[in-house]
């Protein structure tokens, strides 16, 4: 999880990563031969800062292609006991392109969402005190160069005010974050598929549409962590607001049994999670795959309960599920 000490470049990597997924690269047949016209997408990430008088931290990210633009607000925090659980709040929102200038240089930059925001606030920033612009060219591993990534750090300065509309956060308003800015051209050209590779685990998901949550865990055959995430989201426009609190734990608190009976403790969540909830299967099992074969299986409810002790969205408790299903991968 990001935090205040995550470097510059593991910001702007990770959003070269969220541009590329998202704007990808649509290719014609021609000849044989795949091609695809040029792209260039641009986008900002800042460090996470402190909120005040609030154990959470603040950060946004932004980019732009075209005439489409889009805002992510995450607030965070991490708890200091037990396994160290996070819980995360997230604001988003589509924009118009124009609510984001980039010059073709990133310098300058600016974000000004003018009533975009609607409720929940609105910012006006601009980048200071730049840093020389660093440009690379990416490559798949067989040198094939696929297009460019630029950077430039520095400071995004002026209005930031969060309306969180809630009963927790209220307002939040910063002047400057730390911030990274980037530009990502793309020549339509693609990488050859790597080898194929076998993650071998555990997953399983539960959803429970009247309270609502999410329950999600993974884990290893047989050593390792088991990984746990409770969330749920909504829509008030025009924000898509998320809530979610995800840990690392020992396998322990996520065990499915040679039956597939499952169990999943949201004890090892705490102080942001409660209880322990089971599940056993129903119906035949599905398999799909050879190499790397994946048994999934239906489940209901069994017992217990699992609870998410959000900040802000209030408290959420599982009790049941609409759906669940638990899937075993194994190498072959």
């Amino acid at each position: 999880m990001e935090g205040p000490g995550t470097s510059s470049t593991h910001r702007s990597r990770a959003l070269f990563a969220l541009v590329a997924m998202t704007l990808g690269v649509l290719a014609t047949s021609l000849t044989g031969t795949a091609f695809a016209a040029t792209t260039t997408s641009f986008g900002m990430s800042t460090s996470a800062v402190s909120v005040p008088n609030k154990p959470y931290t603040v950060s946004l990210s932004a980019y732009k292609s075209g005439s489409s633009g889009y805002l992510s607000i995450s607030l965070s925090r991490t708890a200091t006991t037990g396994n160290h659980p996070t819980q995360t709040h997230s604001y988003s929102f589509t924009l118009p392109g124009a609510d984001l200038t980039f010059d073709s240089d990133l310098n300058p930059v600016q974000i000004n969402t003018h009533t975009d925001l609607g409720k929940f606030g609105s910012i006006t920033m601009h980048l200071k005190n730049a840093s020389a612009l660093k440009t690379v060219a990416t490559k798949c591993p067989n040198g094939t160069i696929t297009g460019s990534f630029s950077t430039r750090t520095g400071t995004l300065s002026g209005s930031f005010s969060l309306n969180a509309n809630d009963n927790y956060f209220h307002t939040i308003n910063r002047s400057s974050f730390p911030v990274t800015v980037t530009k990502v051209v793309s020549n339509g050209k693609t990488c050859p598929p790597g080898p194929t590779t076998c993650s071998q685990g555990y997953s399983f998901f539960a959803s429970q549409s009247s309270k609502p949550l999410n329950v999600s865990a993974s884990r290893p055959l047989s050593s390792g962590r088991a990984f746990i995430s409770m969330s749920y989201s909504k829509s008030d426009a025009p924000a898509s607001i998320g809530h979610s609190i995800f840990v690392s734990a020992p396998l322990s608190a996520f065990t499915v049994s040679s039956g597939f009976a499952v169990a999943v403790s949201g004890n090892a969540a705490a102080p942001f999670g409660a209880n322990v909830i089971h599940f056993v299967k129903t119906g035949a099992p599905s398999v799909s795959g050879t190499t790397c074969k994946t048994t999934t299986v239906q489940e209901v409810y069994s017992s217990g309960s699992i609870t998410a002790k959000f900040d802000s969205g209030g408290q959420k408790t599982m009790n049941g599920a609409d759906f669940a299903s638990v899937s075993k991968t194994v190498k072959t």
